[in-house]
Protein backbone atom coordinates (compact mmCIF):
# COMPACT_ATOMS: atom_id res chain seq x y z
CA UNK A 1 0.00 0.00 0.00
CA UNK A 2 2.82 2.69 1.17
CA UNK A 3 4.21 2.18 -2.45
CA UNK A 4 0.90 2.73 -4.29
CA UNK A 5 0.20 5.72 -2.39
CA UNK A 6 3.67 6.86 -3.10
CA UNK A 7 2.86 7.27 -6.44
CA UNK A 8 2.21 10.50 -8.36
CA UNK A 9 0.54 9.26 -11.15
CA UNK A 10 -1.60 5.79 -12.35
CA UNK A 11 1.98 4.69 -14.34
CA UNK A 12 3.61 4.78 -10.97
CA UNK A 13 1.12 3.29 -9.18
CA UNK A 14 0.39 -0.03 -11.45
CA UNK A 15 3.89 -0.31 -11.56
CA UNK A 16 4.22 -0.36 -7.66
CA UNK A 17 1.30 -3.06 -7.76
CA UNK A 18 3.11 -4.94 -10.46
CA UNK A 19 6.65 -4.94 -8.80
CA UNK A 20 6.07 -5.54 -5.07
CA UNK A 21 3.99 -8.35 -5.89
CA UNK A 22 6.71 -9.84 -7.80
CA UNK A 23 9.30 -8.71 -5.24
CA UNK A 24 6.93 -10.33 -2.43
CA UNK A 25 6.54 -13.90 -4.28
CA UNK A 26 10.05 -13.90 -4.94
CA UNK A 27 11.55 -13.45 -1.76
CA UNK A 28 9.52 -15.48 0.07
CA UNK A 29 11.93 -18.32 0.21
CA UNK A 30 8.58 -20.92 1.42
CA UNK A 31 6.65 -19.48 -1.57
CA UNK A 32 9.30 -19.70 -3.90
CA UNK A 33 10.02 -23.66 -2.67
CA UNK A 34 6.35 -24.49 -3.04
CA UNK A 35 5.23 -23.08 -6.19
CA UNK A 36 8.60 -24.70 -7.60
CA UNK A 37 8.06 -28.18 -6.15
CA UNK A 38 3.84 -27.94 -5.50
CA UNK A 39 2.54 -25.42 -7.48
CA UNK A 40 -0.89 -27.11 -6.96
CA UNK A 41 -0.88 -26.45 -3.29
CA UNK A 42 -0.87 -22.62 -4.11
CA UNK A 43 -2.66 -22.19 -7.14
CA UNK A 44 -5.37 -24.98 -5.46
CA UNK A 45 -6.44 -21.27 -2.96
CA UNK A 46 -6.25 -18.52 -5.97
CA UNK A 47 -7.52 -20.39 -9.01
CA UNK A 48 -10.71 -21.30 -10.45
CA UNK A 49 -13.88 -21.00 -7.78
CA UNK A 50 -11.19 -19.43 -5.28
CA UNK A 51 -10.48 -16.77 -7.99
CA UNK A 52 -13.55 -14.36 -6.47
CA UNK A 53 -11.83 -13.70 -3.23
CA UNK A 54 -8.40 -12.56 -4.63
CA UNK A 55 -10.32 -10.24 -6.70
CA UNK A 56 -12.52 -8.75 -4.17
CA UNK A 57 -9.16 -8.58 -2.00
CA UNK A 58 -7.58 -6.62 -5.54
CA UNK A 59 -10.27 -4.05 -5.41
CA UNK A 60 -10.68 -3.99 -1.80
CA UNK A 61 -6.57 -2.91 -1.92
CA UNK A 62 -6.12 -1.30 -5.20
CA UNK A 63 -9.39 0.57 -6.41
CA UNK A 64 -9.37 3.22 -3.99
CA UNK A 65 -5.56 3.87 -4.72
CA UNK A 66 -6.63 3.57 -8.16
CA UNK A 67 -9.46 6.14 -8.30
CA UNK A 68 -6.95 8.64 -7.77
CA UNK A 69 -6.48 8.11 -11.37
CA UNK A 70 -9.45 6.71 -12.73
CA UNK A 71 -13.22 6.87 -12.39
CA UNK A 72 -14.12 4.54 -9.35
CA UNK A 73 -15.95 1.76 -11.42
CA UNK A 74 -12.64 1.91 -13.72
CA UNK A 75 -10.74 1.89 -11.23
CA UNK A 76 -12.28 -1.14 -9.56
CA UNK A 77 -12.10 -3.32 -12.98
CA UNK A 78 -8.55 -2.11 -13.48
CA UNK A 79 -7.74 -3.17 -9.77
CA UNK A 80 -9.37 -7.13 -10.79
CA UNK A 81 -7.61 -7.14 -14.12
CA UNK A 82 -3.99 -6.64 -12.13
CA UNK A 83 -4.96 -9.29 -9.73
CA UNK A 84 -5.66 -11.23 -12.78
CA UNK A 85 -2.21 -10.26 -14.32
CA UNK A 86 -0.34 -10.97 -10.93
CA UNK A 87 -2.08 -14.64 -10.84
CA UNK A 88 -1.13 -14.93 -14.44
CA UNK A 89 2.56 -14.03 -13.39
CA UNK A 90 2.65 -16.54 -10.35
CA UNK A 91 0.67 -19.62 -12.18
CA UNK A 92 3.50 -19.01 -15.21
CA UNK A 93 6.31 -16.29 -14.69
CA UNK A 94 8.17 -15.87 -17.58
CA UNK A 95 11.62 -16.07 -17.32
CA UNK A 96 12.74 -13.40 -19.99
CA UNK A 97 10.77 -10.55 -17.90
CA UNK A 98 11.53 -10.41 -14.47
CA UNK A 99 8.91 -8.43 -13.12
CA UNK A 100 11.54 -7.75 -9.55
CA UNK A 101 13.43 -5.39 -11.86
CA UNK A 102 11.43 -1.93 -12.09
CA UNK A 103 12.53 -0.88 -14.86
CA UNK A 104 11.04 -3.80 -16.62
CA UNK A 105 8.03 -3.94 -14.53
CA UNK A 106 7.37 -0.25 -16.24
CA UNK A 107 7.94 -1.22 -19.49
CA UNK A 108 5.56 -4.19 -19.16
CA UNK A 109 2.72 -1.35 -17.71
CA UNK A 110 3.65 1.26 -19.68
CA UNK A 111 3.75 -0.81 -22.97
CA UNK A 112 0.88 -3.54 -22.52
CA UNK A 113 -1.28 -2.23 -19.32
CA UNK A 114 -2.02 1.50 -19.36
CA UNK A 115 -2.81 1.68 -22.69
CA UNK A 116 -6.02 -0.55 -21.84
CA UNK A 117 -6.13 1.47 -18.62
CA UNK A 118 -6.28 5.04 -20.02
CA UNK A 119 -8.31 4.14 -23.40
CA UNK A 120 -11.83 5.79 -22.96
CA UNK A 121 -14.53 3.54 -23.74
CA UNK A 122 -16.01 3.51 -27.03
CA UNK A 123 -19.81 5.84 -27.31
CA UNK A 124 -22.42 3.56 -26.92
CA UNK A 125 -20.10 0.58 -25.03
CA UNK A 126 -21.00 -0.27 -21.37
CA UNK A 127 -17.20 -0.51 -20.79
CA UNK A 128 -14.79 -2.76 -19.84
CA UNK A 129 -17.47 -5.25 -18.11
CA UNK A 130 -18.85 -5.61 -21.83
CA UNK A 131 -15.12 -7.56 -21.94
CA UNK A 132 -15.84 -10.03 -19.96
CA UNK A 133 -16.36 -13.39 -20.74
CA UNK A 134 -19.72 -15.25 -20.28
CA UNK A 135 -20.16 -18.64 -18.50
CA UNK A 136 -20.74 -21.27 -21.16
CA UNK A 137 -21.58 -24.84 -20.10
CA UNK A 138 -19.31 -27.05 -22.01
CA UNK A 139 -21.03 -30.71 -23.41
CA UNK A 140 -18.57 -33.08 -24.25
CA UNK A 141 -19.70 -35.71 -27.21
CA UNK A 142 -17.57 -38.92 -27.45
CA UNK A 143 -16.25 -39.31 -30.34
CA UNK A 144 -16.25 -42.82 -32.26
Amino acid sequence: GAALDAADDLAGQVTAAVHTTAVFVTRSAPLRHVLANEPGAILAHVAFDKSPVVFALAQELLAPRLARHLPADRAAEAAEWLARLGLSYLAVPNPAVDLTDRAAARHLVTTFVLPGLEAEPEPGADGPADLRPTPRTAVLTPRS
